[in-house]
């Protein structure tokens, strides 16, 4: 039996999360930051339809369909990789002062998937859906990334992307180390978005199967939601985590460990590796994953 749980976040949680954030910035203060600044948006944007290209219909039966939503929307997620998931209400976070700007949001829902077979890794598996014009009015940020989302759409689907044009995540304080496996119209029901494999970090990190995500980005027809989907996935020649003597497996790209080392180099061969990898190799497979997004429905 598949079990759906709705259930609001309380505000006395959304206060630790805001003290939560305050001590974050005072820690990370003294390194790095990948995350761009940029001029803040003044107006709610209007967000242009996006057109669908013609898909096949999935070939793979699915799970019974679960569905559940606020009373804004109603969510639907019909893999097995889904059963049982949770939706979870986050009240908006304002930019008083004492937030982290990265964390600045409207309301907005959390998909749990407490049945993900990958569980303990560095990121949890969610998906996040936000109310898309009142994030951008809010966050700068994620204002940047969902026009990148509209640019990366906007592309032909049979011709190579540019992982420049591939949006970051707004709530992450890191950038991506690299990007692969790259898919830029992979729709799901009442929407299109962008799939591809990447790490974030602070620093040039190893990338291991710990910290190694799948990540999807996509927006309802009508553009009034906003869907990342993150979702961790390993590969067989990967470490199985970021520390430097971490054994790499036959096949796998060692780390560089000199200071003068070609960075860039070294995540292309990654890229590279994990581009000609077969789908099935990886753990959940892309075809799991792409389904699993594919199954993803958002109604009024």
């Amino acid at each position: 039996m598949i079990t759906v749980v709705y259930r609001k976040q309380p505000e006395s949680e959304t206060a630790m999360r805001k003290l939560a954030f305050v001590l974050f910035v005072l820690s990370m203060a003294i390194l790095a930051c990948s995350l761009p600044l940029g001029a803040s948006p003044t107006v709610v944007p209007e967000i242009p339809p996006v057109t669908l290209p013609p898909t096949d219909e999935p070939t793979t039966t699915p799970s019974p369909v679960p569905v559940a939503g606020p009373g804004t929307f109603n969510i639907s997620v019909s893999t097995d990789l889904a059963a049982g998931f949770i939706i979870n209400e986050i009240p908006q976070v304002l930019d008083d002062g004492g937030s982290a700007p990265w964390g600045v949001a409207p309301t907005h829902w959390e998909v749990t998937l407490p049945n993900y077979p990958l569980q303990g890794k560095f990121h949890e598996p969610k998906i996040y859906i936000y109310p898309a014009p009142e994030l951008m009015a809010v966050n700068e940020g994620a204002a940047r990334n969902i026009k990148s989302l509209q640019e990366a759409l906007a592309a032909d689907p049979l011709s190579p992307i540019d992982p420049a044009i591939l949006p970051g995540v707004h709530f992450f304080n890191a950038g991506s180390v690299f990007k692969s496996n790259i898919q830029n119209s992979r729709p799901f029901q009442g929407g299109d978005g962008v799939r591809w494999l990447t790490l974030f970090a602070q620093y040039f990190a190893p990338v291991n199967n710990r910290e190694l995500i799948y990540i999807y980005q996509g927006l309802t027809s009508d553009g009034k939601f906003y869907v990342i989907a993150i979702l961790p996935i390993t590969h067989p020649s990967l470490a199985e985590d970021e520390k430097m003597d971490a054994p790499i497996p036959a096949g796998g790209i060692p780390f560089p460990t000199d200071p003068a080392a070609d960075m860039t180099g070294y995540y292309n061969l990654i890229t590279d590796m994990l581009d000609i990898t077969q789908p099935g190799a990886f753990s959940p497979s892309l075809e799991t994953l792409d389904f699993l997004v594919q199954s993803i429905k958002i109604t009024p």
